[in-house]
């Protein structure tokens, strides 16, 4: 599948391009690109912005998670639920010491479907105890009227599982 010509080609470790992220992720341009929704998705995660990832998605958007990690449900259906769902893990993550650095983009695919778009990047952070962490992903995004009608999102669960069992250890 050729790249979508507005997402980066390369790795893009300083995070989304700006010139492809809405000014305010609350508030998406006419018609963003698939890609343009999921770097301000992204955008909304590393700064751990629920309110803002929650208004990308259409009132009855969904977030698909297959492999999801124990205590969170592989399917979150509409736009108030995946608020509701993800608010208190992500504030719990942010309180407790986890921060995002940064993100790096691997590839971005467009399909024969202009509304969607596969993306394969990482994310880099650290821990509480300022251990440094990486987790692959692949998003998959479905684009409706400029919202995210579905975000199905490909996380390697065991990382998270192994970072886990290595924090019950300490």
């Amino acid at each position: 599948m050729p790249a979508d010509p507005r997402a980066p080609s390369m790795s893009h470790a300083d995070g989304p391009r700006e010139d492809t992220i809405p000014a305010d992720p609350r508030a998406p341009s006419v018609s963003p690109t698939p890609y343009d929704l999921w770097a301000a998705a992204l955008r909304c995660y590393e700064q751990r912005d629920i309110d803002g990832f929650a208004s990308l998605f259409a009132p009855d958007g969904v977030m698909e998670i297959p492999f999801a990690v124990p205590g969170i449900p592989d399917r979150l259906a509409g736009r108030d639920e995946i608020h509701r769902t993800l608010g208190p893990v992500w504030r719990a993550a942010q309180t407790g010491g986890h921060r995002v650095l940064r993100h790096e983009t691997i590839a971005a695919h467009t399909t024969g479907d202009p509304g969607t778009v596969v993306v394969e990047f990482a994310v880099f952070g650290e821990d509480a105890a300022g251990a440094g962490y990486r987790l692959a992903y692949v998003h998959v995004i479905h684009v409706r009227d400029g919202r995210i009608a579905l975000l199905r999102d490909y996380v390697d669960a065991r990382a998270i599982a192994e970072r886990r069992a290595a924090a019950a250890r300490t």
